[in-house]
């Protein structure tokens, strides 16, 4: 069964941002996905990679450790939301 994600986004009420890397294994990147529509409600944001597997939005940080860059990325969104919301 194939699910159509449009009316939920269509109906989402606080900020969403979905992060989607383009060599994630469990889940096929595809082309039927229509991005614009995806992000028309101004409530949702896509952040797209090349890189980044199913779970590895990280870096190396300065001090050799693993720095989550999807958070910083997800915290400027939410600061975004709430400018444009005030």
């Amino acid at each position: 069964t194939q699910v159509d994600p449009y009316p939920i986004l269509d109906s989402i009420e606080r900020p969403v941002l979905l992060f989607y890397a383009l060599d994630d294994e469990s889940i096929a990147f595809s082309t039927k996905i229509d991005m614009v529509r995806l992000v028309k409600n101004g409530n949702v944001g896509l952040v797209v990679t090349e890189v980044g597997g199913h779970c590895g939005f990280y870096t190396l940080s300065g001090s050799g450790g693993r720095r989550h860059w999807c958070i910083d990325a997800a915290l400027e969104f939410l600061l975004m939301s709430s400018i444009r919301q005030d």
